[in-house]
């Protein structure tokens, strides 16, 4: 990978082990289910900044309620900013992983094209390797987004056929 420090599998390790302690740490947090989900009222922007001036007409105009308490709707709003804080930390950490994911990734395909590349043109003079390779040429003939009902099969032999101009 171009200029890049991979991460251990130590330090891989490691993370995963502190994800879920952060887990652990934060408790009981249910997921939400796609129905609860496309339910659930949402807010509109900027309204913890006028909480404020409701609860005091609330109280001006002698309106409150037992139904209604806005002591408990503005500590809703302070623990909703304090877990958007966090997810923020966390949508950059994943942010990080993805690119790291698609840095690997990419080199790998780039090395993984061109050895198979030098594979084609090798095959030209070895009809045991074109035989070989032609589960993989089928495989990279799908395309890269295809999806493949199962991979190529793999080679008969690890060492070079006989007739093969590849040199052990």
């Amino acid at each position: 990978m171009s200029g890049s420090k991979k991460v251990s599998e130590k330090q891989i390790a490691a993370a995963a082990t502190l994800v879920a302690k952060a887990k652990q740490e934060l408790g009981d947090l249910k997921l939400m289910g796609s129905a609860e989900r496309l339910q659930a009222v949402k807010l509109k922007v900027g309204t913890s900044m006028v909480v404020p001036t409701i609860k005091a007409l609330i109280e001006k105009y002698e309106l409150p309620s037992k139904y209604v308490t806005l002591d408990e709707s503005s500590s809703l709003l302070a623990y909703s900013a304090t877990l958007k804080g966090l997810l923020t930390q966390v949508v950059s950490l994943e942010q990080s992983i993805k690119d790291e994911i698609l840095r690997s990734e990419s080199a790998a395909w780039t090395s993984i094209s061109v050895a198979y590349g030098m594979l084609q043109k090798v095959s030209i003079a070895s009809p045991a390797l074109e035989a070989e390779l032609a589960p993989v040429e089928a495989w990279f003939k799908k395309g890269r987004g295809a999806k493949s009902a199962s991979p190529p099969a793999k080679p008969a032999s690890p060492e070079a056929p006989v007739d093969s101009p590849v040199k052990a």
